[in-house]
């Protein structure tokens, strides 16, 4: 089992719509900011090995174009790591982004 969480700098729809959206790989209606560039870069600083967590991958070699990182990150962390997640909220907010969690169907931010 896993735990779900998004986030982005802004987006054209409701949170809930905005984490479907993520959840099916469309960032079409998330705006791009370096501010979702630098929050992934943080969190691999700070959790080395939570890339493999990380949506949009990084880097998809079934991919020709890869994915645009700077317009949201979804997470799904296995549950013996959402002890992270204080953490992952409070600076998810000090790079001032929004996010959406599904399980409690609240937004973060």
């Amino acid at each position: 089992m896993s735990f779900d969480v998004c986030f982005w700098w802004r987006g054209a729809l409701s949170t809930q719509e905005l984490y479907e959206g993520a959840a099916d790989g469309n960032s079409d209606s998330f705006e791009s900011s370096l501010a979702v560039t630098e929050f992934r870069e943080q969190l691999t600083i700070r959790w080395p090995g939570i890339e493999q967590s990380l949506e949009p991958l990084a880097y998809d070699p079934d991919l020709d174009v890869q994915e645009d990182l700077s317009r949201f990150i979804l997470i799904t962390l296995p549950f013996d790591q959402t002890d992270r997640l204080p953490g992952i909220i409070e600076l998810a907010r000090s790079f001032g982004l929004a996010g959406y969690d599904p399980q409690t169907d609240q937004a973060i931010g």
